[in-house]
C-alpha cells in the first residue's frame, strides 16, 4: 500500500510453526525491494521496471516486528513497515511493489527436511533426521 509519498506495509514471517522467533530477527536480516514501472510500454503491453533498495537507517527507524495477533497463528511474526519514505529515485504518485525479505525465513525453509518437513536445525544429528531418517 502506498500514500502520498509514504509506505505502509505488512509481511507475515514464517509459517505459524515457531521456527522463526521474533528476538532472533536483527534489522540487519532484512531487504526492502521497492519497485515501479518507468517509461512507455513495450509491443507487449510491458513497461521496464526499476527497483531501489530501503537503506538500512530508513528500515531501523520504521520496522516494526511483533507476534501476531492471536487470531491469526498462520504466521511466526508480522513484520510492520510505517511511514516509511519512497525512495527518490521513484514517482510517489505511481503504483509501487514492495518486496520483503528476512533471512531468518530463508534459513528456515533452507533447513527444512526434505524427508518429512522437520527443521534440521532441530533434529538432525549425526545419523541423519531424527524424525524420518532422512540423510543428505
Amino acid at each position: 500500500m502506498h500514500e502520498q509519498g509514504v509506505i505502509h506495509a505488512i509481511e507475515g514471517i514464517g509459517d505459524g510453526q515457531g521456527r522463526i522467533q521474533i528476538s532472533d530477527i536483527d534489522t540487519d536480516d532484512i531487504t526492502v525491494a521497492v519497485s515501479q514501472p518507468f517509461g512507455p510500454s513495450n509491443i507487449q503491453k510491458n513497461r521496464p521496471m526499476v527497483t531501489v533498495w530501503l537503506d538500512k537507517d530508513v528500515i531501523e527507524s520504521h520496522v516494526t516486528i511483533q507476534k501476531p495477533p492471536d487470531e491469526n497463528k498462520m504466521y511466526d511474526a508480522m513484520l510492520i513497515i510505517s511511514s516509511a519514505p519512497v525512495p527518490e529515485d521513484l514517482d510517489p504518485r505511481e503504483p509501487i511493489e514492495i518486496e520483503i525479505s528476512v533471512d531468518q525465513v530463508r534459513q528456515a525453509q533452507a533447513a527444512e527436511c526434505p524427508g518429512c518437513g522437520a527443521d534440521l536445525r532441530e533434529t538432525f544429528r549425526e545419523r541423519g533426521c531424527t524424525e524420518c531418517g532422512f540423510y543428505p
